[in-house]
Formats: structure tokens, C-alpha cells, sequence
């Protein structure tokens, strides 16, 4: 991303949190794609790290916190944008001892497998559901087990870790006759992926998303050869400014996209950028590989542009651990954390195609082997990702920082996902 990363990143405050506000608490999103693979909205993951400084005395404490404070102290839709929040409610929560800081628009409240449904528990669901927001029950196994919910469900969340194969149809098709929608979870293929769309499920969660399907001898496509070129292009050492000038200059929409994002707030510009040359020299060679790179695959319209938003936040999150505790070429972090969505995005193995791109050993062996520093903070940024709370660190640093990092790149991929045009 170029030598003056450094001051551009100064836009975005070290931590967004007062210190100490969420000690050792975790947050993340996890999307949720309707049958068309759209993003419908994101399940908010959080835990207390579990660490001995940790001051939270139960589970129902740490969901308070960060209920009240994270997305009292960010703002709800700088998390999810304009999706709905699927939040799992505490008993505390359903009883309203805590005040509720989101509207029915933003947020459906689930409700755990773990919690006693008693008579003044059903009283305040039905409450809450009465004054417009839904409710969508989790880890459902049967129908015995959430009877006195049925009427009041929008959404069932079937397991699929809990749930036999051969079980699943006979469950989902004898909970369609409710008026609650499907909802998969832990969707980890496409065979399960397959399996579900099959079954009538409406809605999906898991990590399928991130994984290529691949068939065995398959031919890119035309289109994908050529973004391939494209790419190796972009990754080539030696290209200089006139053939990637030349190359940007073929693409009408790919150099407005280009000055779209030198002219955007991210950049504090106040003259307008008018030039694709212009452009070039504010961003530099390094930052102008990445963002065209970006932008290339976020033209990749036959797979979710969920996938694209994906790349963009890994890119982020790896460059801010490494500007963090000051390692060198942070560029090189943000380009791992962006090619490592590749394999998703391109149905092809990740090994294939960085033999078609010139980069650095580093680089690469940070994304195929993790090895060395890259190869460390993307798997931090991974763990983050897939909630795998006990995996998660980097270079000694605090958890609370950690978590501050992942939640100032949703905030700039939010800022960057305007600037591109992506998903609007």
C-alpha cells in the first residue's frame, strides 16, 4: 500500500473504544445469504477471552458489556450496515433489566438453547415480538423441545452439527408447515450447502462461503483467465506506470472506479483528482497494485460480493497488526489478507493460482504455509473470523486491541465499500 500508509492510516485512531471499556471481550459478525447467496443480515459472536484479567463474572455479564458498550459506544450500523443484528438475548436481557438500544429495523434477538423458557420468559418474548422485533430460535433438534415457541418464531436455526443427515429433511420439512423461516447453521460445504437447498431452507450461516467448489480438471473460463492476467500484471515487480496506465485506460469503468476512490473522504484530498496518471502518482506503485487488485475482484459478479467485503476486511486487519507493533511493509500484509479470499472467489485452488502471480516469497509462504510474520497475522485475522476465540493472537498483543483492530476495518470497509460501489 506505499510508503505513505503510515499517514493515511492516521484517519482511523489506534483504538475507537475508551481503554478498558470491553476488557478481554470479543466481537465479531458472521454473514447470513439467502437461497440467491445474498447477505441478509450478520450473527454478532462475542466471549470473554477467558483470561485471568478478565473481569466478567458470568456469560450474562460479558453480553451485557458488550451490548451496552460496544454498540452503544460504535453505533450498530457501522457493525452491519444496513443489515439486521441477530443477537443471542440473556435471560437478563429478556427480562429487561437492560435497556435495548436497537429498533426492531435492526435487530432480530435469539434466543439460546440454553435458556429456561419459563412462563415470565414466554411472556417477555411474546413482548418483544409484539412490539415488532423478531425472533429467531437457535440450535433447533426437534419440535418438542421449542412447542411453546412455534407461534412466536420467525426464524428456526437448525445445527447441522447436532442434526443427522438423513434426520434434516424430515425435521426441516415438518417445521415448514410453521410460519418461522429456515435457517441453516454451520454450513461448512457445498455438499451440505446442496443438502439444505434441497430440504427448503430459506437462510444460511458457515463458513462454505469462503471455501472454493471445486471440480476436479476444471478449465478457467475465459473471463477468469483473463482477470488472471490482469492480476499476474498487477503483481509483476518490473510493470511501471505508462503499461498500467495503458492497461486501467482499456476499462472505462475500472478507471472510474479508480478516481472514485482517490477522490473519496478516505484520502482527505481537497483538489479533485482528474487523471488516471494523476491518480496513479497520489496512490504510488504499491498502493495502486492493491486497490486495482480490489477492484478487479470485486467485478467477479457470478460468486457473492459477500466474498469481496470478506478479502477487503482480512486486507485491513492484517495491516493494522502489522502497523500496530510497527513491522515493515505493512503493504505486504494487506495484499496477503486480500489474495487469501482468491481460491473462493476464483473456484480454483490457491496453490494454482499464485503460480500465475509474481510474489514474494514472504508473501507466499505466509499464504499457503503460514509461515513468518504474514503467515501469523492471517491466521489471527482467520481465528477472528471463524470465532475460534482460543487461537486468536499476534506479536504478544493485548486481546482488547485485537479486537479494537477488527472493528476499526469493518468501520473502513464500510468507508471503502461506498468509495468502490460495492454491495450498494
Amino acid at each position: 500500500m506505499g510508503d505513505s500508509i503510515a499517514s493515511i492510516s492516521t484517519n482511523f485512531p489506534t483504538r475507537i473504544l475508551p481503554v478498558g471499556a470491553l476488557p478481554n471481550v470479543f466481537i465479531a459478525r458472521q454473514p447470513i445469504f439467502d437461497r440467491y447467496l445474498r447477505v441478509i443480515g450478520y450473527e454478532l459472536l462475542y466471549r470473554n477471552s477467558g483470561c485471568e484479567t478478565a473481569t466478567f463474572v458470568d456469560g450474562d455479564e460479558a453480553t451485557s458489556q458488550v451490548i451496552l458498550n460496544t454498540f452503544a459506544e460504535i453505533g450498530l450500523e457501522k457493525v452491519v450496515g444496513r443489515q439486521k443484528a441477530f443477537i443471542n438475548f440473556t435471560r437478563n436481557f429478556f427480562l429487561e433489566k437492560y435497556p435495548i438500544p436497537f429498533t426492531p429495523r435492526q435487530l432480530v434477538i435469539e434466543v439460546p438453547e440454553n435458556l429456561i423458557v419459563d412462563k415470565e420468559i414466554l411472556d417477555h418474548i411474546q413482548g418483544f415480538s409484539q412490539k415488532g422485533y423478531q425472533i429467531a430460535l437457535d440450535d433447533v433438534v426437534s419440535i418438542t423441545n421449542i412447542r411453546s415457541l412455534l407461534n412466536i418464531a420467525d426464524f428456526f436455526k437448525l445445527d447441522l452439527d447436532l442434526i443427522p443427515p438423513e434426520k434434516l429433511q424430515p425435521l426441516a420439512y415438518r417445521l415448514q408447515f410453521q410460519r418461522a423461516k429456515l435457517l441453516a447453521e454451520k454450513v461448512e460445504t457445498q455438499e451440505q450447502l446442496d443438502l439444505c437447498m434441497q430440504a427448503g431452507f430459506d437462510y444460511f450461516q458457515g463458513f462454505f462461503l469462503c471455501r472454493p467448489n471445486l471440480i476436479s480438471g476444471r478449465k478457467l473460463s475465459t473471463s477468469r483467465v483473463v482477470l488472471m492476467q490482469l492480476l499476474a500484471k498487477l503483481q509483476d515487480p518490473e510493470v511501471g506506470f505508462e503499461e498500467l496506465e495503458h492497461l486501467i485506460s482499456q476499462d472505462a469503468i475500472l478507471g472510474y472506479k479508480l478516481l472514485r476512490l482517490t477522490n473519496s473522504a478516505y484520502y482527505g484530498i481537497r483538489s479533485e483528482i482528474k487523471s488516471i496518471r494523476q491518480a496513479m502518482t497520489l496512490l504510488g506503485l504499491e498502493k495502486l497494485r492493491s486497490w486495482l487488485t480490489l477492484i478487479l475482484l470485486a467485478e467477479k459478479q457470478d460468486k457473492p460480493r459477500e466474498l469481496t467485503i470478506l478479502a477487503m476486511l482480512r486486507a485491513r486487519m492484517c495491516e493494522l497488526l502489522a502497523l500496530n507493533v510497527k513491522l515493515s511493509e505493512p503493504e505486504s500484509y494487506f495484499l496477503a489478507g486480500l489474495l487469501s479470499a482468491l481460491d473462493a472467489i476464483m473456484d480454483t485452488p490457491l496453490e494454482e493460482l499464485l503460480e500465475n502471480i509474481r510474489l514474494s516469497s514472504t508473501i507466499k509462504e505466509g499464504l499457503l504455509e503460514g509461515k513468518g510474520t504474514i503467515g501469523q497475522a492471517l491466521q489471527c485475522v482467520l481465528a477472528y473470523e471463524r470465532a475460534d476465540w482460543d487461537q486468536i493472537g499476534f506479536a504478544k498483543m493485548d486481546s482488547d486491541l485485537i479486537r479494537d483492530i477488527y472493528l476499526q476495518s469493518l468501520h473502513w470497509v464500510e468507508t471503502m465499500r461506498k468509495a468502490l460501489n460495492i454491495l450498494s
